[in-house]
């Protein structure tokens, strides 16, 4: 009978051992490599730290489940991509831009609208250079976060974002899926998890 709620999903599972069932600072099992260790949380969320001469230099996201990449879908239109990674004690937002967000470029300035009618503006900045030989860093923009612009992360769900671009008058706003709303959430308190626990 259990094995119906563990059946695996057909659409980027992708090793994830049906960890959908577990809360999402729940660690499920660790795996060593060469220069990195993986974290397998409870929820969707696969976390990788580096190391480099026994030193944690950089945490990132490797997979999730809703889809084999480093930052999580968004909108319905696939237009934003959003994840999360710490390179030199430092947190990012990190963005995947599309379509209409393609003309997004540093500078750029990022709100977010919590559900709660509260907001938070961030600029954007451009990927680290590190990005181009680690795939896991990989993003079109980003953004520092403080602990507690993180923290509010855990806690809250994003309800809408809004663009505004420096080459144009015509800000775009969408709102978040309502699934992503909690998916986010949810990576977010997994990031944190492994950050505090284990870097």
């Amino acid at each position: 009978m259990l094995f119906k709620f563990f059946k695996r999903s057909k659409s980027n599972d992708n090793g994830l051992q049906h960890n959908i069932l577990f809360a999402p600072n729940y660690l499920v099992k660790t795996k060593a490599h060469k220069n990195r260790t993986e974290y397998t949380m409870g929820g969707h969320s696969i976390i990788n730290i580096e190391h480099e001469d026994g030193k944690n230099i950089g945490l990132y996201f490797d997979v999730t489940r809703t889809q084999n990449a480093n930052k999580l879908s968004i909108t319905d239109d696939e237009s934003l991509h959003l994840g999360f990674q710490n390179i030199a004690n430092t947190n990012y937002l990190t963005l995947g831009t599309r379509k209409n967000l393609a003309q997004s470029k540093a500078g750029d300035k990022l709100t977010l609208k919590f559900k709660d009618g509260n907001s938070i503006t961030l600029p954007l900045e451009s990927c680290s250079g590190i990005a181009k030989e680690k795939k896991g860093y990989a993003c079109n923009l980003r953004t520092k976060i403080s602990d507690d612009v993180l923290l509010l992360f855990t806690t809250k769900l994003v309800e809408s974002y809004l663009f505004e671009f420096q080459n144009s008058e015509k800000p775009v706003n969408k709102s978040f899926e309502a699934d992503s709303r909690r998916k986010f959430r949810e990576a977010a308190q997994s990031f944190l998890f492994v950050l505090q626990k284990h870097y």
